[in-house]
């Protein structure tokens, strides 16, 4: 048993450790910025691979050993006992059947054949008048003439008479044609209509009478019958305890020295970092208090993490540059720092999007206090069954700004963007305000976005 665990113990170590990186802590240093113009440090660490080595250690090995033992048991036996059950007489009723005749009477009834019966309607006279009309006739126009004489006309202007005339000529008239017209009276029409006959049926009569007829009615009986069964053997077997004793081969465990091949870990050594670190601060603020933590892995990278304990919050922005031996194991690394106020681009978004105003005209919300324009982006899109009626960034000019103690107004006019103002329906409105952060920023705020997205019916 002792073999099957150590040998268990070393398969798990080798799963575990083969070609891994060596487990110690990297190397790390910490300093606060409080103003210093630079801040400059080594770092040291090493990557290193845990190794096996085959060898032989004494050890304590077990075999099994055969050996004969008496083992004694009981067994099951049975024995049997009998005995006499005398006879028993068994008795049962068996059902009869009794059936006799008797005599009633039934009524038995009949439907008489139904009849028609007819009958006809006279005949009689319909008469019908046609409407009086109208005959027209026209007469045609006549013409007639007559002989107008000839004729001179005169006037006078200024000192002389002047004179026209004008010979006779025909003259004629035509009359237009007459029209005249009489009332003719309409005329009487008669026709004779037959008579109708009409039949129906008148359904017969029921006739009945009592006929006699016999039936037989049936009841049952029981006869009691029985039998004797005759006296009969009864046995039964009973269990009991037997004591059986036989040989049997048993083994035991016996110890015995031996050597066991096992796997030796050991430590190697791959690379030796070594990191020449400088900070500089180009531009020193006695009021801001920054912790940097600063860490060499065992594979050479440095990371740096800022973390900002200053009055007025500000973002950590790095600009490195860095250089390293042709093995990569000698580095040497400079970081030019920089402290921006954060609060002009955290403040926009350290509140939800609220007090949403959307009417056909304008749209205004409110959002966290807004320092600088050019800190954030707005966007809004604008939506209509689907099709999209505004997307775009704003600028500065296309808003108006109303500054509150603790936040800001954006409003903004349809009119002035779209040329018109929106029309009745289903809109789907969005609303982004993004903070614009620096680039090379080592602690970005957890938030710097906030979003708006409703459906509204103008």
């Amino acid at each position: 048993m002792g073999c099957k665990k150590i040998l268990k113990f070393l398969v798990f170590s080798f799963l575990f450790s083969t070609l891994t990186q060596a487990s110690e802590l990297d190397s790390v240093e910490s300093f606060l910025y409080s103003g210093q113009s630079n801040e400059q440090f080594v770092l040291n660490n090493k990557l290193t691979e845990t190794r096996f080595k085959t060898e032989e250690i004494p050890s304590t090995c077990y075999r099994e050993v055969p050996y004969q033992d008496e083992e004694c048991t009981n067994e099951t036996r049975y024995r049997e006992e009998c005995h006499i059950e005398p006879g028993q007489q068994t008795c049962r009723d068996v059902p009869r059947q009794v059936c006799r005749n008797v005599t009633s009477t039934r009524r038995e009834c009949s439907n008489t054949p139904g009849r028609q019966v007819c009958s006809t309607t006279p005949s009689r006279q319909e008469c019908t008048t046609s409407p009086s009309r109208q005959e027209c006739s026209t007469t045609p126009g006549t013409q007639q003439c007559h002989e107008e004489p000839a004729r001179e006309e005169c006037r006078v202007e200024g000192a002389r008479r002047i004179c026209r005339k004008y010979p006779g000529r025909r003259v004629c008239r035509t009359t237009p044609p007459q029209q005249s017209c009489r009332t003719v009276p309409g005329q009487r029409t008669c026709r004779t209509i037959p008579g109708q006959q009409t039949c129906r049926t008148e359904p017969g009569q029921q006739v009945c009478r009592d006929v006699p007829h016999t039936s037989q009615v049936c009841h049952t009986e029981n006869d009691r019958q029985c039998s004797t069964s005759p006296s009969r053997q009864v046995c039964r077997k009973y269990p009991y305890d037997f004591p059986v004793c036989r040989t049997i081969t048993r083994t035991r465990s016996e110890a015995y020295s031996c050597t066991k091949t096992v796997q030796t870990p050991y430590e190697v050594t791959l690379k030796n970092f070594m990191a020449d670190l400088n900070f500089e601060f180009p531009t020193t603020s006695s009021e801001s208090r920054v912790e940097f933590n600063v860490e060499l892995s065992k594979t050479g990278n440095v990371k740096v993490v800022a973390n900002d304990k200053s009055t007025i919050p500000v973002f950590v922005k790095i600009e490195k540059s860095e250089a390293r031996s042709n093995d990569g194991q000698d580095i040497k690394a400079n970081y030019s720092v920089e402290f921006i106020e954060s609060l002009k681009f955290t403040s926009p978004v350290s509140k939800e999007i609220d007090k949403v105003k959307f009417e056909r005209k304008t749209l205004s919300f409110e959002i966290g206090k807004l320092l600088e324009f050019d800190t954030v982006a707005l966007e809004v899109s604008l939506t209509k069954d689907g099709t999209s009626v505004f997307n775009s960034r704003l600028n500065e000019s296309q808003v108006q700004l109303v500054s509150k103690s603790a936040s800001s107004e954006v409003s903004l006019s349809w009119e002035n963007l779209l040329g018109e103002k929106l029309e009745k329906g289903d809109y789907e409105l969005t609303i982004k305000v993004k903070s614009q952060m620096p680039t090379n920023v080592i602690n970005p705020p957890l938030k710097f976005e906030r979003i708006f997205s409703d459906s509204i019916e103008l």
